[in-house]
């Protein structure tokens, strides 16, 4: 959003002496350029009050209703707005009594483009548009310092909410409000709202759908609105791989699997060196016992990331899985002659296995060297290979993490 342009007469200068109060637009408006709020409150108050002044011999507005209620909701705007202590309790939520008389002034002049007030000089003319963007600003600045400043998310996004009453069409603002303010707030509904005003006045950020994505799925738990946001998202930005992880999640969830795996090899037709989607290629496979494939699928995420380390811990779980295959059968025999025989041939199959899954066990504890699971499978099969100096030092570095053998 463009930076507002700072009307001259909104800055307070020295308060002065109250005037005796009588119906007067020149005499409110004067005492609201000179930021005497208690004053202009007083005069434009009782202008508006005044019937004769308000309305014609029909009694239909006069031709200086529409300019008086606009000169109120100035006036009570300033009062929200300014920074002497003294003004503050002139009005009680004056922000919602100037909303009100802006309301007033539109029905009666409609306000398209209407221009009440000049600058200081008297001379040049504050569009309506203008007078709006420049408080917007004030509640902005506001915002931002309740946002970044003090952490009060939920005053912060009342703010911002008020950014958008005058400005509603300003994508910059909706997108604020939908993105940002109004989900650390918690105000999930609401940012709803606003992100759909913010595509309704030609938004296109894949933030806004990245975020209304999630409000869907992790907050709402609508399964079916999150895909059709995702399918909308996916159509405009292919090449982000992100919007169909939640479809993935979404058909994992329901269990149904022929629409995941038609996802995840879509997304990977689109995007052929995304790791995460072989990584969710080889969930998938898990999922469904195809282990073989899994691997396969795993293996592919690391070769393109080598420190990716969830796809590296998935793989060796995976090679690890079946030597306690082995493990479990061996654990079961008994002590028969038969039995003891078969004990020596799966033992050597274990062994076999464990030097088999032992590189990739490595390979992730050189990408995480303080993982509590790697160095504890490290040390079982280090053990059970009879690998003394390695064994032993992996239980140094893991009582020096504190970790329990």
């Amino acid at each position: 959003m463009k930076k507002m342009i700072m009307l001259v007469f909104l800055v307070p200068f020295a308060v002065g002496a109250q005037k005796e109060i009588k119906p007067s637009l020149p005499k409110a408006e004067k005492a609201f350029r000179a930021a005497k709020f208690d004053e202009a409150k007083s005069i434009i108050d009782a202008t508006v009050a005044n019937n004769e002044f308000m309305f014609d011999k029909k009694g239909k507005p006069s031709k200086s209703a529409a300019k008086a209620y606009y000169l109120k909701a100035l006036i009570y705007a300033g009062i929200d707005t300014t920074k002497v202590e003294a003004f503050k309790s002139l009005a009680v939520n004056p922000l919602d009594t100037a909303k009100k008389a802006f309301a007033k002034c539109y029905e009666i002049d409609k306000g398209a483009s209407a221009s009440f007030i000049t600058d200081a000089t008297g001379i040049l003319p504050y569009t309506d548009e203008q007078v709006k963007r420049q408080l917007a600003q004030v509640y902005l600045d506001r915002a931002v310092k309740s946002y970044q400043q003090d952490k009060d998310y939920k005053k912060a996004f009342a703010e911002v909410e008020n950014v958008v009453y005058f400005i509603p069409d300003d994508t910059t603002q909706l997108m604020n409000a939908g993105v940002y303010f109004g989900p650390a707030a918690e105000e999930y509904d609401k940012s709803i709202e606003y992100i759909d005003r913010y595509f309704k006045h030609g938004g296109k950020g894949q933030d806004a759908y990245i975020q209304l994505i999630s409000i869907y799925f992790d907050k709402k738990k609508d399964h079916q609105k999150t895909l059709e946001v995702v399918n909308k998202a996916y159509a405009l930005f292919p090449k982000n791989a992100d919007f169909p992880k939640y479809e993935l999640n979404i058909y994992l969830t329901e269990k149904k699997y022929d629409l995941a795996r038609k996802t995840v090899q879509r997304v990977i037709k689109d995007n052929p060196d995304d790791k995460e989607s072989y990584y969710l290629l080889g969930g998938l496979n898990a999922e469904m016992g195809n282990l073989d494939s899994a691997k396969v699928a795993y293996q592919k995420a690391v070769d393109l990331d080598p420190n990716y380390f969830d796809a590296q811990l998935d793989l060796a779980k995976l090679y690890y899985l079946d030597a306690k295959k082995i493990k479990t059968e061996r654990d079961k025999l008994g002590i028969s002659a038969q039995d003891l025989q078969k004990r020596k041939v799966l033992f050597d199959q274990l062994q076999k296995q464990y030097t088999i899954a032992l590189p990739y066990w490595e390979k992730a504890l050189k990408i995480r060297g303080d993982d509590e699971m790697v160095l504890y499978t490290l040390s079982e099969i280090y053990g059970s290979l009879v690998m003394d100096d390695k064994a032993a030092a992996i239980k140094k570095k893991m009582k020096a993490l504190g970790y329990s053998e």
